[in-house]
């Protein structure tokens, strides 16, 4: 017998022929269709009938085949692009493997490839939604979400669909207990940070934050401590001062099944007003006192000479501080600790200040020898004991709120907000809050290592893939791209199947 090959859309077919001689002539007295060419030196082929197998011309005989041998398959067809893949795959992935796929598939939005894809555009580029289409048409998430519309005047509309408050609520109904994995008295910090916005809707007002004046909207973070991960957020006019937003944003955790056990918090959610609430509510809480208030300046009168003591210092985060424990009653009946506070580092740089001051008679000596004493001062507030190497750590969990406030500008758009109504906004900043919980659940699962989010996603970009009728093949990997792939224990086929072919 021999074999014929022949090639169709870019593979090569193979038909096993039988001849005989009659006469002088040699005809063909049978032939068999083997199918395609898996590996024509060994004799490996592949058809729908027999799978993939091994024929023996000589015998006419079939035989299994070593598939240790058998290479990768060839995509048939012609060659369609190219276009970036490792980025889209591992973010696709990540979000699958880590559930926050499926929280964006249950909440009702629509069109959920559009979702995916957004949220990676806001993970990956910093580019204007005007010029969505241009990475979507040479990114691999153009192949994973094929329904996706990503023309910038369509993602407008998008944003306000999934603005709508019933998305919303069912969006938190999936990813709450997913990040707090249905622990009761969750331990939380609470903070917040203005977006400028110049563009005017209901949302945007003047504030005056700290005696910085802008056009903003405030936005209210809650975040787990330990895990540092997003739980809520809700946006109020930039005119809001943060202390009147405490307590209604801790009634909209208790409608949302979130028990709250115990709250970080900073010196401008504290007054008298929410620490009665917090009690009521038997929320546990740790806050830095205003120096307007008694209770600070009870802490500072009667404890600052005692302050300087070896038995007082403790360290952490690689810094040195003085603390000082006493008992107060911040409300009657209601008991509490004062922690009267000097650090160190912040005292070097305040005595800079102060001896700047002195030294070109801007203050009198008598003034300053007052503000050596108090600088690097401050006191923070206690609704339970703990240990005064502890104290700090506990505070300082809050910069969790910080961090993933940074994370937003610096990787997800959190800013410029530029949109022009409450809805529009309301779907901007899901979409944000997902991209960035997305990446800090990867710096939480980086940290023990020399990769960033931004270097790692460097890597990838640079890994590409071919695309062909009904398939697609990607590079192989480099070492750098391999070293993501390991850690989060991916491992990417070659050849992957199309869902939509035409793409």
């Amino acid at each position: 017998m021999f074999i014929a090959y022949s090639r169709r859309n870019g593979a090569e077919y193979a038909t096993a022929t039988e001849s005989v001689r009659v006469g002088g002539k040699i005809i063909k007295s049978g032939s068999i269709y083997l199918g395609r060419v898996i590996d024509k030196e060994n004799g490996i082929y592949s058809s729908r009938e027999r799978g993939t197998f091994v024929f023996d011309p000589d015998t006419g005989g079939f035989g299994k085949a070593d598939l240790s041998r058998v290479p990768k398959a060839v995509p048939k067809g012609r060659e369609k692009l190219t276009v970036d893949f490792g980025d889209s795959y591992f973010i696709d992935a990540y979000m699958r493997n880590r559930g926050f796929l499926g929280c964006m598939e249950r909440c009702g939005c629509g069109n959920t490839d559009t979702f995916s894809a957004l949220v990676q555009l806001m993970i990956l580029t910093d580019t204007a939604f005007a010029n969505a289409d241009i990475w979507y048409s040479g990114n691999y998430a153009r192949l994973l979400y094929p329904k996706a519309d990503m023309d910038g005047r369509r993602i407008s509309d998008f944003l306000e669909s999934i603005g709508d408050d019933r998305v919303q609520r069912a969006f938190f109904r999936e990813y709450v207990p997913m990040i707090t994995s249905g622990t009761k008295d969750v331990n939380v910090a609470i903070d917040s940070t203005g977006l400028p916005n110049s563009v005017h809707f209901p949302l945007t007002a003047v504030s005056n934050h700290n005696g910085d004046i802008s056009q903003e909207v405030r936005l209210i973070l809650v975040v787990q401590l330990g895990s540092r991960l997003p739980i809520f957020y809700r946006a109020v006019p930039g005119n809001i001062i943060d202390a009147s937003t405490l307590i209604r944003t801790l009634e909209e955790l208790k409608l949302m099944n979130i028990d709250v056990g115990s709250v970080v918090i900073d010196a401008g959610y504290c007054d008298l007003k929410n620490i009665a609430e917090l009690y009521e509510s038997k929320v546990s809480f740790v806050t830095r006192l205003k120096p307007n208030l008694l209770m600070y300046k009870d802490a500072v009168s009667e404890h600052l000479d005692e302050l300087d003591s070896v038995d007082n210092l403790v360290t952490y985060g690689g810094r040195a501080a003085y603390v000082v424990r006493s008992r107060c009653e911040p409300l009657d009946g209601h008991g509490g600790y004062a922690y009267l506070i000097r650090d160190l580092e912040r005292k070097r740089m305040d005595d800079a200040k102060t001896t700047e001051k002195l030294g070109n008679g801007e203050i009198p000596p008598s003034k300053a020898h007052g503000q050596f004493r108090r600088n690097g001062i401050f006191v923070l507030l206690s609704s339970e004991f703990m240990p005064i190497e502890d104290i700090l750590p506990t505070y300082y969990a809050r910069q969790g709120v910080e961090q993933f406030i940074d994370v937003g500008k610096n990787y997800a758009n959190m800013v410029p907000v530029r949109v022009h109504s409450t809805e529009t906004f309301n779907g901007l900043m899901l979409a944000t809050f997902i991209a960035s919980a997305v990446v800090q659940s990867m710096m939480n699962d980086l940290k023990d290592t020399d990769m960033s989010p931004k270097a790692m996603f460097m890597s990838l970009r640079n890994q590409k893939c071919k695309v062909y009728d009904g398939v697609v093949l990607r590079d192989e990997s480099t070492a750098s791209v391999s070293k993501v792939y390991r850690h989060f224990g991916l491992d990417p086929a070659f050849v992957i199947p199309l869902q939509n072919s035409d793409r």
